[in-house]
């Protein structure tokens, strides 16, 4: 378990090495959780489809969608830098240079 919340404790961290194990936990475990969300929108987007208020199916989805997609925006712009940081000490681990990321 503390192999998913070390790149976030290490947030701009972009010097040293990450071991493989850090890189995939921290990779695949919010990969996993975002496709359970996506599966969840889709079932809640095919239901608001199939029984709208309003008559229109657009305006419904609209209204339930915007605000999970803002969280889930937040969600990874928060993790986008740790994840860059965690490539970079990734590269480094294999003996390449940080700025082939880029």
């Amino acid at each position: 378990m503390r192999w998913i919340f070390m790149p976030l404790r290490r947030y701009f961290d972009f010097a040293g090495r990450s071991r493989r194990k850090e890189f995939w936990a921290f990779i695949l475990i919010p990969f996993a959780a975002f496709l359970g969300v996506a599966i969840g929108l889709a079932r809640l987007l095919i239901a608001i489809g199939a029984a709208g208020d309003s008559g229109h199916a657009v305006s419904d989805v609209a209204a339930y969608l915007g605000p999970a997609l803002g969280w889930l925006g937040i969600v990874i712009a928060v993790l986008f830098i740790p994840a860059l940081a965690l490539q970079v000490r990734r590269f480094h681990d294999q003996d390449r240079s940080g700025l082939l990321v880029c």
